[in-house]
């Protein structure tokens, strides 16, 4: 993201907080699911189809 400028700037001066409100309202406009998750939840150890949790992974691995 920091290789386009442009586009890191925007997002910065946008807000977080915009941006998630703007993608909301886009999955709605175009019937997407839209999921907010919480930070913490180890989304690269769960399976994204049946939600099987591997275990640790090595870092060169996720």
């Amino acid at each position: 993201m920091m290789k386009n400028r442009k586009l890191s700037r925007a997002i910065s001066d946008l807000g977080w907080r915009s941006l998630r409100t703007m993608l909301e309202v886009k999955s709605v406009m175009y019937g997407r699911d839209f999921r907010v998750i919480d930070r913490w939840i180890p989304t690269s150890q769960t399976g994204s189809g049946c939600g099987f949790r591997g275990g640790k992974k090595e870092l060169n691995m996720r």
